[in-house]
C-alpha cells in the first residue's frame, strides 16, 4: 500500500510540473505570436544589411532574452528603445 501511496505521489508532483511548464509555454507564445520567419515574412522592410530593426520605431538595438535563461534555446526578441514584442526563436 505504500508502494502505492508514493507512486501516486510522484504522479501528482510530475504533473504539477508539467502543467506549469506548458502554462508558461503557451504564455511566451501569446505574448510574442510571431517567430522570427513570421516576424521577417510579413515586415520584410526589417531586414536590413547588416541585421534586423523593430518594426515599430526603426531601432537596430534589440534584446535577446532566453525565456529558461541564458542558454535557453527558447527566445524572446523585444526592440531596446520602445519595448516593443517582436518575435519568438523556438530553436
Amino acid at each position: 500500500m505504500e508502494v502505492l501511496y508514493v507512486v501516486t505521489y510522484v504522479i501528482i508532483i510530475f504533473s504539477i510540473f508539467f502543467w506549469l511548464y506548458k502554462l508558461r509555454y503557451s504564455k511566451w507564445k501569446k505574448d510574442f505570436p510571431l517567430t522570427f520567419q513570421e516576424y521577417v515574412s510579413t515586415n520584410p522592410t526589417v531586414k536590413t544589411g547588416n541585421g534586423i530593426k523593430c518594426i515599430f520605431c526603426g531601432s537596430k538595438s534589440l534584446k535577446n532574452w532566453g525565456i529558461d535563461g541564458p542558454e535557453s534555446k527558447k527566445r524572446s526578441v523585444t526592440c531596446n528603445h520602445c519595448s516593443s514584442r517582436l518575435y519568438r526563436v523556438e530553436d
